[in-house]
């Protein structure tokens, strides 16, 4: 096998769009705040499912519209659990929120929110505790820095989604590089070339 580098197709502009993560960050609406990130979590699954869904399955499987069932596939194909409960958990946030008109985080599921990203420790090795999340709002309030746990729930639930895009999406690409390493191995000669 040759020393080329592995190329792995994956878009990571829609992986990770910067500039919906950074509105997500900066507002100060809840619902906004909260949509955004949902929808950072789900692009998550479609680039996972990306790389699950190819021909010859496609024939047969097709990626779902519905969140729930995106998750549900990514989960049969191997999608982490404690990648899962974090998605479910922040999918239930989002649709308590945009079903029930007028509502806002509650504290409960935010907490029980981070309680799931500190799971992630497992799957991180140089995992940070919630406790110890903090950001600054560059835009909105350059110098000051805001920390989890102390009573913005709209922040909390942005540092826990960062969080845990933090582990997916190295955990997603590295998975599909070793894909991509396995099926060339798999199609390398078995024995020399004859000369």
């Amino acid at each position: 096998m040759s020393d080329e580098p592995i190329k792995v197709d994956l878009d990571l502009r829609t992986l990770l769009n910067p500039g919906t993560i950074i509105a997500a960050a900066e507002t100060d609406d809840e619902i906004g705040c909260v949509l955004r990130l949902h929808l950072q979590v789900e692009q998550l699954l479609v680039v996972y499912l990306s790389t699950k869904l190819k021909a010859p399955i496609t024939e047969y499987v097709q990626e779902p519209q519905e969140f729930s069932r995106k998750l549900a596939l990514a989960v049969a194909f191997g999608f982490p659990l404690p990648f899962a409960a974090v998605a479910k958990q922040v999918n239930r946030i989002r649709n308590e929120l945009a079903h029930r008109d007028g509502k806002s985080l509650e504290g409960p599921q935010v907490k029980t929110l981070g309680q799931t990203v500190d799971k992630l420790s497992s799957m991180a090795s140089n995992f940070e505790p919630m406790a110890k999340r903090k950001f600054e709002l560059t835009k909105k309030a350059p110098g000051e820095v805001v920390t989890f746990g102390t009573g913005n729930l709209r922040v909390d639930f942005a540092l826990a989604v960062f969080a845990f895009l933090g582990v997916a999406v190295p955990h997603i690409i590295r998975q599909a590089a070793e894909e991509e390493m396995a099926r060339r191995q798999s199609y390398a000669p078995r024995y020399a070339a004859p000369r």
